[in-house]
């Protein structure tokens, strides 16, 4: 792990001043690599209870870190629990309120951008460390996922493939049929646990 444990330290007090002292910090990405070089730091913060503007606070994290790095590139995905929006079961119903409700808009924007990135960060950064340790030779997610589930890194990789899928169909924006959106919010909520317990595993 290429980091200074003054660098641990201050990315520890930054996290636990704006997210609250129960927040977990796990670094992610190339720097758990010790033999690689350069990288940026990809920080996953596990918050257990709802953040109501994850974004904003996300962009706090990140800049205070930045400053105290001295410049150096950060990237922080938080993994928050959404009960505030996911308090009762995500129906057709509520999905067409969300023109009019701009506080669950923004809360559906937030589990689906988290959603998202969290994707991307598992495919592009943490699976190819971990699997290139084991001399596998990286392609595309789905290979990545199907080394992964065969070296028990990962459970189900189909399942992951089938969340992939899904986070295209979150983008409320750009759906027309409620739904299909309901739909597929709740298989993402459901799946959350999974999701979360795999970034923790491969970025421990």
């Amino acid at each position: 792990m290429r980091l200074t444990a003054e660098q641990i330290r201050s990315s520890r007090s930054i996290v636990a001043r704006h997210a609250g002292t129960l927040a977990q910090v796990r670094l992610s990405g190339s720097r758990l690599d010790d033999n690689a070089r350069g990288g940026h730091d990809d920080l996953l913060v596990e918050i257990p209870h709802p953040v109501q503007s994850p974004a904003p606070l996300a962009a706090r994290i990140v800049g205070r870190i930045i400053r105290a790095r001295g410049g150096r590139k950060v990237d922080v995905i938080l993994l928050a629990t959404d009960n505030c929006l996911f308090s009762g079961p995500f129906t057709p119903a509520r999905a067409r309120t969300l023109e009019e409700d701009e506080d669950r808009a923004e809360q559906v924007e937030a589990f689906v951008s988290r959603f998202g990135r969290l994707q991307d960060t598992l495919g592009n950064e943490l699976l190819p460390t971990p699997l290139t340790a084991h001399g596998e030779r990286t392609a595309t997610f789905l290979k990545k996922l199907d080394q992964a589930e065969h070296l028990g890194l990962a459970r189900d990789a189909q399942a992951w493939h089938d969340m992939r899928r899904l986070s295209n169909q979150m983008g409320h924006e750009h759906i027309e049929d409620p739904v299909v959106l309901a739909s597929a919010l709740e298989a993402g909520y459901a799946f959350a646990p999974e999701r979360m317990a795999t970034a923790q595993r491969l970025g421990a």
